[in-house]
């Protein structure tokens, strides 16, 4: 929706070159925008990114990035790490931090 807007996506589009490790962005994913975090870059034009609200990893050319618009940083990501153990019969999960 909000990525979809022609001017949008121009203006919020990043350049050849421009995306950095720790930046946080959005990457296009089954044709809808998700909040994500670079977490690797190549010099090939490709990224992997973090998909801050579902825990996912992806790699991604450059041209499926845009920049985060201020709007949406100001929520927490929503993944939760858990960390599973089994002690006996009874399965405990844990809630982590990334």
């Amino acid at each position: 929706m909000f990525y979809s807007n022609k001017k949008v996506d121009t203006e919020l589009r990043l350049p050849h070159g421009h995306a950095r490790l720790g930046q946080y962005c959005v990457a296009l994913f089954a044709k809808i925008w998700h909040r994500a975090l670079i977490i690797d870059c190549d010099h090939a034009g490709f990224v992997n990114v973090f998909h801050i609200d579902y825990g996912t990893v992806e790699t991604v050319h450059e041209e499926k990035l845009r920049y985060l618009h201020k709007q949406f940083s100001e929520l927490p990501g929503q993944a939760i790490k858990v960390c599973e153990e089994q002690i006996g019969s009874i399965t405990i999960i844990q809630k982590c931090i990334f």
